[in-house]
């Protein structure tokens, strides 16, 4: 990649333009024309570094509801549980971790289903006995943008606190509009217009309602997820840990500070598992991460977490909300 295919990435996960012609107006940003953007975007999806271009969703803010688990699977059942876990719908993200429980997952459904008894159900499927329950008690940071041109800087120290998901007020958002717009955008000049005949209006009022929605914060926005293995980012951990209640919210407002920080979450503690706050901290080499745990560490006080680095990525797609 030159510095222009790191620049359009960038802009692609940060600031899609809200606009019938994005790919124009990222051109302009780009000082360069809309082919070169759209001829560029089309090369970097067929590599597979853009995972896709859509819509990203507060599942919360739209009907859903989520949970992170951890199985503890056998090494040598490793592959078939995965496999049959990656095969529900309801799973987005599976991913084989290093430590005593091996499998992590994330599962979505509607509220109002029953989260704890769907994940009871895949573990009498699966035979697993030992395993985790940890929905978001309260959610501190999502933002998952890789910094390729290396001019990201950490943020203010300073965080509001986060309401919890099931105090998060339902956003009523038509279901065929959300079908629509989590499709995979197409790489072309009008990208709206597909969707725009599906919902029998025009492209203006479809780039309207994305507004409108994201002001509501329904969508947080629109953006490019890419393959952080072939963006240059091979390296990547989840961090649980375990402060003490009275430094939880300093290790969390240290943790959001980090660029490298995707993710920061509130979930239960639990006897078996004493760990409260879970980071994700993406980076180009381990000791790029390390440094940032240390940091954290450092700055907050908390010494006691566990590292969970990623070891293989069985599944990792968008949720199909109301499909």
């Amino acid at each position: 990649m030159d510095l222009l295919d790191r620049k359009l990435l960038t802009a692609l996960q940060r600031d899609f333009p809200l606009t019938v012609m994005p790919f124009q107006s990222l051109a302009r940003k780009l000082g360069t024309d809309e082919k070169n953007v759209l001829d560029r975007t089309a090369r970097l999806k067929e590599q597979g570094v853009i995972r896709q271009i859509s819509a990203i969703f507060d599942s919360a803010s739209i009907g859903y509801q989520s949970t992170l688990i951890a199985f503890k699977v056998p090494a040598k059942k490793l592959t078939e549980t995965a496999a049959l876990i990656s095969a529900n719908p309801g799973v987005s993200h599976n991913y084989e971790r290093s430590g005593k429980y091996n499998l992590w997952f994330t599962l979505t459904l509607p509220k109002g289903k029953d989260l704890r008894a769907e994940a009871q159900k895949l573990a009498d499927a699966v035979s697993i006995i030992d395993w985790l329950f940890l929905p978001a008690i309260r959610t501190f940071k999502i933002n998952f943008q890789l910094d390729l041109t290396g001019t990201a800087k950490n943020a203010p120290a300073a965080i509001k606190a986060p309401a919890k998901p099931s105090a998060r007020r339902t956003i009523k958002v038509p279901q065929n509009f959300i079908r629509e717009l989590q499709k995979d955008l197409p790489i072309v000049s009008r990208p709206y217009k597909q969707i725009a005949r599906a919902l029998t209006v025009t492209e203006s009022e479809v780039v309207a309602r994305i507004k409108k929605y994201i002001d509501s914060g329904a969508i947080r926005r629109i953006a490019a997820v890419l393959r952080h293995n072939k963006a240059g980012f091979p390296a990547n951990v989840m961090v649980a840990w375990a402060p003490p209640e009275n430094l939880k919210d300093d290790l969390a407002r240290y943790a959001v500070r980090q660029q490298k920080i995707s993710h920061c979450y509130e979930r239960p503690s639990l006897g078996k598992w004493p760990y409260s706050v879970y980071t994700m901290i993406h980076g180009k080499t381990m000791a790029e991460c390390s440094r940032v745990i240390k940091t954290v560490s450092t700055q907050s006080g908390v010494k006691e977490f566990s590292l969970l680095p990623t070891v293989r990525e069985f599944k990792k797609v968008r949720v199909q909300y109301y499909s």
